[in-house]
C-alpha cells in the first residue's frame, strides 16, 4: 500500500478495482438465470393446475358425476319437462 499526499492509504491492483466498481456481472448468463427462473415458476404453476395422477383424475370426474345424478334427482318436474304424450 502506498500513501498518497493526503496521508491516506492507497489500493492498487485487483481488489482496489473490485471495490471502486462492484462485482462483474455476465449479462448472458444473468438473462439465463432470469429466464431459467422464470420457467421454473411456470412449470410450478402448470404443476399444480395440472399435475395430477390419472387415479386423481378418475375420482374427481366419478365424483362429479356422482353429484350430477344426486342433482338430477332431486330436480322438480316442470311443465317443459312433462311428456305430452296421451297417458291412456
Amino acid at each position: 500500500m502506498r500513501k498518497c499526499w493526503a496521508k491516506r492509504p492507497v489500493e492498487h491492483g485487483r481488489l482496489a478495482r473490485e471495490k471502486a466498481l462492484g462485482k462483474v456481472v455476465h449479462l448472458g448468463r444473468e438473462r439465463k438465470r432470469r429466464k431459467q427462473a422464470a420457467d421454473k415458476r411456470t412449470a410450478d404453476a402448470n404443476a399444480v393446475a395440472f399435475g395430477r395422477t390419472k387415479s386423481e383424475k378418475l375420482a374427481a370426474r366419478r365424483e362429479r358425476a356422482r353429484l350430477e345424478s344426486i342433482v338430477d334427482g332431486a330436480k322438480m318436474a316442470t311443465d317443459n319437462d312433462v311428456s305430452t304424450e296421451d297417458p291412456t
